[in-house]
């Protein structure tokens, strides 16, 4: 399976999918203009990774801002993954935020309601962010 690597735009996240890292990192902000276009490539590359069958999935999500019909899709991409999720795989959620970004944590929150994978809230220290810029 080959790896996937989106990087960045003014309106798109920066987008990992790494089989042989077993990992999935989206960060940035989502809010492109065309949601759908941006998002299937990624849910339809998922879609063929987990249809391996890999045992071990992390996915971070390092969200900045994401508009209604981004997180649709987003949701839909976690989604793929968690189809795949059974008793004995390690699949895990981690859903990073800012101590004063509360809609990243609450939008984190609500998905993980519709998933059974494994999920972490992940609290980002403010200086933490500044050493990655």
């Amino acid at each position: 399976m080959i790896a996937l690597h989106i990087q960045s735009s003014s309106t798109t996240p920066t987008v990992v999918v790494d089989p042989a890292e077993n990992l999935i990192r989206i960060e940035g902000s989502s809010y492109p203009s065309h949601p759908e276009a941006f998002c299937q490539p990624i849910m339809d590359h998922v879609q063929q990774w987990t249809d391996i069958g890999f045992d071990t999935i992390t996915i971070d999500f390092a969200l900045h801002y994401v508009n209604t019909s981004s997180s649709k899709y987003l949701l839909k991409l976690l989604q793929i993954i968690d189809r795949a999720y059974t008793q004995g795989k390690d699949f895990t959620l981690n859903w990073h935020y800012l101590e004063y970004d509360t809609d990243i944590k609450e939008q984190g929150e609500m998905i993980f309601t519709k998933l059974q994978m494994n999920r972490n809230l992940v609290l980002v220290q403010e200086e933490n962010v500044s050493e990655k810029s």
